[in-house]
């Protein structure tokens, strides 16, 4: 993400760092506040949570962890295809699992963990 356009007086921005990079995945996603994010993150590790389980894990209150769900199964939006999650019946249990789109942002992020840029890094190879 390096931006290398001196014109505008602006010295060039060093490239993104890793939690920088991940959250604008997110964002890009329409995983616009924590709740949501920590959720798919959540998510994203432990596929087949039912909303109870994610609540517990995630710290919040079941009405923040349904409304989580909500968002990523699509079911606040007129269109659903771009749902990042979708809800399964396993066994008696209703559970939240990754979409194709889901599983292509959870791979987004791994793969911008897999580069790790930290957040005190200056842009030199040999600061990393």
């Amino acid at each position: 993400m390096a931006d290398t356009d001196a014109d505008d007086g602006h010295k060039p921005l060093r490239e993104r760092n890793t939690i920088l990079e991940a959250i604008e995945l997110m964002r890009e996603s329409a995983l616009d506040t924590a709740p949501t994010m920590i959720a798919f993150l959540y998510l994203c590790e432990n596929e087949g949570l039912c909303i109870s389980e994610l609540a517990d894990l995630a710290g919040v209150n079941m009405a923040a962890a349904s409304r989580a769900g909500a968002v990523l199964t699509g079911r606040r939006a007129a269109d659903v295809s771009g749902a990042l999650a979708r809800v399964d019946q396993l066994g008696r249990v209703r559970a939240l699992v990754l979409s194709d789109l889901g599983r292509e942002l959870r791979d987004r992020i791994d793969a911008c963990i897999a580069k790790s840029v930290p957040i005190g890094s200056t842009g030199d190879p040999d600061d990393a």
